[in-house]
């Protein structure tokens, strides 16, 4: 299909997406299948393609998300068939796609299958029982490790590594044992059982972002999840800047602070949420502590419940305002050292009324072409969000 898809994404109401719950290993499977697998694979009955738009048809119920991409094989005839593509509309039984394959009807030796792409560029060079170490492959990448314990059930604990020897064995944590003993949270569930939460993640082949959202265990309406991820950001440092990786987690096994220390503001506090890098931009010393904050819009506010810019939308233009949100440390006087991939904040107020987690929205702007994500943003797992942030789920981002 000859396309090239830098990012990817997945929501736990996609068909066949590795469900989320209150029980060991869970957090780990979403991420394996998101990064390394994919999911949801089905066989095709039927693929044509006419003016370079594909048409697959399954069995009914079998489909897959518009703008998602998804990864075809063992077509022969014709080849071009095999690869990514991005999903285009779909029914209940059907999907069309684009792609570079000249009109006509495939054939193949045996069934011609369509699954959920992977992000790819990412491995999984250690693994044990509900542990696993993830890294990226890309060769721009910094190298750096994300190892993680989900041996727990509502919670899985989360560290960064500048190197590892196995899954247990790693140098140059990031946060260390005095920031956070035992590793950061990723809140997975509010109570210790096997019924689903909603969820999202994004990524390219050098960050993932990921949105869970707890406290919809049983319920459908305690939507804060808030944006977290590990991975390299855009660094700013001309020569460049290898030891800016982050990792956004909670600090605690509670679920009533979620917001401090996100992807999209909110400022970092050891006892409630950090995210930090391993070392500073000179390269010297260990893991430092960041805060992500808008170029334009308060920190220490939600996303979407920001007074900066007034109401969304603005009753002059009727636009809904983006920052981009840059990494900086909290203590000192530095100026923005990275910017947060995929991840944009709203300065304005009032967006939890007008939109829900999950609804997209085209960009604008800088973020034109960009389809954005809604994700919910407020402190305790057990209320209705407070203010919106954004994910980028088409990208690129870099």
């Amino acid at each position: 299909m000859a396309y090239t898809y830098p990012v990817k994404w997945i929501t736990s109401t996609m068909r066949g997406a590795p469900q989320i719950s209150g029980t060991a290993g869970t957090f780990i499977a979403a991420l394996d299948a998101f990064l390394n697998t994919g999911w949801g694979s089905a066989n095709a009955i039927s693929v044509s393609v006419n003016g370079g738009v594909g048409t697959a048809v399954f069995a009914d119920g079998v489909f897959f998300e518009e703008r998602a991409i998804v990864l075809c094989a063992n077509a022969t005839t014709p080849s071009a068939l095999n690869g990514e593509a991005r999903v285009i509309s779909r029914t209940n039984n059907s999907i069309t796609f684009e792609t570079n394959a000249p009109d006509g009807v495939a054939t193949t030796g045996s069934a011609i299958t369509f699954r959920y792409a992977p992000v790819g560029g990412w491995s999984k060079p250690f693994a044990g029982t509900n542990k696993a170490a993830f890294r990226s492959a890309d060769v721009q990448s910094s190298g750096h490790f994300l190892r993680v314990d989900d041996s727990g059930t509502t919670a899985a604990r989360v560290v960064g590594y500048e190197s590892m020897a196995d899954v247990d064995t790693g140098t140059g944590p990031f946060p260390t044992a005095a920031m956070v003993a035992g590793g950061g949270y990723v809140h997975k569930a509010t109570s210790a059982n096997s019924s689903p939460v909603r969820y999202v993640m994004s990524a390219d082949s050098r960050a993932v972002n990921w949105a869970i959202e707890p406290g919809t265990q049983g319920s459908s309406t305690p939507r804060n999840s808030n944006v977290r991820g590990f991975g390299d950001p855009i660094a700013l440092a001309a020569s460049g800047d290898v030891w800016s990786t982050y990792l956004s987690c909670v600090t605690n096994s509670g679920t009533t602070f979620l917001e401090s220390g996100s992807l999209h503001g909110q400022v970092a506090n050891t006892s409630y949420g950090v995210t930090v890098t391993p070392r500073a931009v000179s390269g010297l010393g260990g893991a430092v502590m960041h805060n992500a904050a808008p170029y334009t819009g308060v920190a220490a506010s939600f996303s979407g419940n920001d007074t900066t810019l007034g109401a969304a939308p603005s009753n002059v233009d009727g636009k809904i305002y983006l920052s981009k949100l840059h990494l900086r440390p909290t203590t000192g006087t530095e100026g923005p050292r990275s910017i947060v991939p995929g991840v944009a904040f709203v300065p304005q107020t009032g967006l939890a009324a007008l939109m829900s987690p999950h609804d997209q929205m085209m960009g604008a702007g800088d973020w034109a072409g960009r389809v954005l994500l809604a994700i919910g943003a407020g402190a305790n797992a057990s209320q209705t969000p407070t203010g919106i942030a954004f994910m980028d789920i088409t990208g690129p981002w870099r």
